[in-house]
């Protein structure tokens, strides 16, 4: 007779013991291997990040993994939840023209690898797309990246397409579920405008969509002009991450935060701007981005390099910022620390009575005692409110 246990645990705890081995993935691989019962969390934890590369030079490893995904019993598929597809536009010569497209025979290997492997992975959450010329790419794959029905996140990065309406209209009809829209480094022959008329009748164009992540240039302005319009609501927007490399575009931008209005709750900036130093003209001009209608801001994240030259602009939205009650935090993610002057950084992100926020200042490079320590004295009322936190990544 097998021994049996005097007490029996519940299924609950059971989970809740696995649960605790979320960062084990040896262990979650040996408790996978226990029962068909603690088999099924186990493997979910252990895959819940598992992500797939469709790499043309990797091929082989790709046909591997579509033999996984076929063979008998195999249950693969379903934990699959991340796709990062690499085009065959991918250049590794810095010296070839970029804008140079794959040969067709490179096209149809890629097909015949994105053809073996979508139609499996249905299950697929995030999409991530890159370096592809869309009139390239064969019909029949398109259709397969289009039944990926549960992608709740799609990146576009280095895509070249026929004009801005074919990504948005593509991305608007094929994932209803969508909610992060990611566009970068895009390339359009065709830059008109997108209308209402584009969209299919009777459509609530990007329903689900809160977040989106933009590379603010000449080929994105038409989406812009979009959103300006309400042709995509962007009331409904929770999250904005611009990244804006000109500054004849800050009107732009101006415009499309204060549409977003009091939903904003995340706006990520990444400014690049001309190195225009202070004047007096300056001072007195109205700048062109304020987060005063964003009221229900949480975090403010500036994401660039950060000069004594930039403390204009950067005084004036943070000033418009001064009224937002429930904001967070305002986070400065740094490359070169000893280029900004941090004490009059403190002055003006002091600029409340009683600030309820918290200032992070992450920088790339080893840890420095010596450097935290100054940052500390340098803002020493953010410093003795304990409002003041530095997070160091090694370059």
């Amino acid at each position: 007779m097998e021994p049996t246990l005097g007490v029996s645990i519940a299924y609950e705890l059971h989970d809740e013991i696995i649960r605790h081995l979320q960062k084990d993935f040896r262990s979650l691989a040996m408790c996978s291997l226990v029962s068909s019962r603690w088999s099924e969390y186990a493997r979910a934890l252990l895959f819940s990040d598992f992500q797939v590369i469709i790499f043309l030079r990797n091929d082989a490893r790709t046909t591997k993994l579509a033999e996984l995904l076929v063979a008998p019993h195999s249950r693969l598929a379903q934990y699959i939840r991340r796709i990062n597809v690499y085009g065959p536009d991918i250049k590794f010569d810095r010296i070839v023209d970029f804008n140079k497209t794959a040969s067709p025979e490179a096209y149809n290997k890629f097909s015949s690898i994105l053809e073996a492997v979508l139609p499996h992975l249905s299950h697929v959450r995030r999409l991530t797309v890159q370096m592809i010329t869309w009139s390239r790419t064969p019909k029949h794959v398109k259709v397969h990246l289009a039944s990926l029905s549960q992608v709740v996140s799609v990146t576009w990065i280095e895509v070249h397409f026929g004009s801005l309406y074919e990504l948005i209209l593509f991305s608007d009809q094929s994932f209803p579920a969508l909610e992060t829209l990611h566009i970068q480094d895009f390339d359009v022959e065709d830059a008109s405008q997108i209308g209402q008329s584009m969209f299919l009748p009777c459509t609530t164009s990007f329903a689900c969509l809160r977040a989106l992540a933009l590379c603010v240039e000449k080929s994105t302005a038409p989406l812009i002009s979009a959103l300006l319009s309400n042709v995509i609501a962007i009331q409904k927007f929770d999250t904005l991450d611009l990244e804006v490399f000109s500054d004849s575009l800050l009107d732009q931008v101006g415009c499309l935060i204060r549409a977003a209005g009091p939903t904003l709750t995340v706006l990520k900036f990444q400014m690049y701007t001309s190195g225009v130093g202070y004047s007096e003209d300056l001072e007195k001009k109205p700048f062109p981005i304020s987060l005063s209608q964003n009221v229900n801001l949480k975090l403010l994240h500036f994401n660039t390099i950060l000069h004594r030259d930039d403390m204009w602009w950067l005084k004036k939205i943070l000033s418009s910022a001064s009224t937002i009650r429930g904001l967070e935090e305002i986070r400065f993610g740094l490359q070169r620390c000893g280029t900004l002057n941090f004490e009059r950084l403190g002055c003006m992100l002091f600029t409340q009575s009683e600030p309820n926020f918290s200032v992070v200042l992450e920088y790339i490079g080893e840890k420095d005692r010596e450097l935290s320590e100054m940052l500390q004295h340098l803002m020493p009322k953010l410093s003795r409110r304990a409002r003041l936190s530095i997070i160091c990544f090694n370059g």
